[in-house]
């Protein structure tokens, strides 16, 4: 800021000074009186050589310096113990690597029989989610005569077998008073097939005329479905079961 200040006072100092110097040349001239006009220029001039100094005065001091033999040894010093320290302390990677224990075996069976565990309580969790009087679901109708683990509703010419707690494992549909056309009656025996699965049931294959295979997400389970025919081709009976005959 100062050395500015001095620019511009040098600068204006200057014009005066070269002014009244062209007035002194001019009087000398015309021989008139120069006492005025060169004493003013000898003062101009003296100023302005002031400032033009002071510029270079007031110009701001660098920020470099110059390192001492003290100074060098002290750095040194300082980088060399950091080195020292770096190379005693072990690294946080190393440290890690060092600390990682491989999983012994009795560690490894513990956790397959969490996920074993983990398994049958999702798989017991689909069957629950199994609807009532459907095969995997809970017999819960009254009108029926049972006898150990098989249970016969009259009213419906049904057959249902049980297992623990009444889980119907297979249920038999009786047509053998007035037997079906496989073909022609198809879309009525999916209807009875129907009754017994999940709403959501799909046919995941079909292997043969009288064998199929049905699949419901809900409750991610299988339904094995098979008619049983007469001897002149006509289905007597219909079969859902939880397992697959052979």
């Amino acid at each position: 800021m100062g050395s500015f200040i001095f620019t511009v006072l040098w600068f204006f100092i200057s014009i005066a000074f070269l002014t009244m110097f062209i007035i002194t040349i001019v009087r000398i001239v015309k021989k008139g009186n120069i006492k005025v006009p060169l004493i003013s220029s000898i003062v101009l001039f003296l100023v302005g050589f002031a400032c033009f100094v002071g510029i270079f005065v007031a110009l701001p001091v660098s920020d470099d310096y110059t390192v001492s033999k003290n100074d060098t040894e002290t750095i040194d010093k300082s980088k060399n113990t950091i080195n020292k320290n770096s190379e005693s302390k072990p690294t946080k990677q190393s440290t890690e690597e060092k600390s990682t224990v491989e999983p012994s075996t009795e560690e490894v069976k513990t956790e397959e029989k969490a996920d074993q565990n983990q398994n049958d309580k999702t798989e017991i969790k689909n069957e629950n989610n199994a609807s009532s009087n459907k095969v995997f679901g809970v017999l819960t109708e009254t009108d029926i005569k049972k006898s150990g683990s098989i249970a016969i509703s009259k009213r419906t010419d049904t057959t249902y077998i049980l297992g623990d707690n009444d889980k119907i494992l297979q249920v038999e549909k009786d047509f053998s008073d007035f037997p079906l056309n496989l073909n022609l009656d198809k879309n009525f025996l999916n209807e009875h097939i129907m009754d017994y699965m999940e709403d959501d049931a799909v046919l995941l294959a079909k292997q043969n005329d009288t064998t199929e295979t049905y699949y419901s997400n809900k409750i991610n389970k299988n339904y094995y479905i098979t008619y049983s025919l007469t001897d002149d081709g006509k289905v007597s009976r219909l079969i859902v079961s939880s397992f697959q005959h052979t």
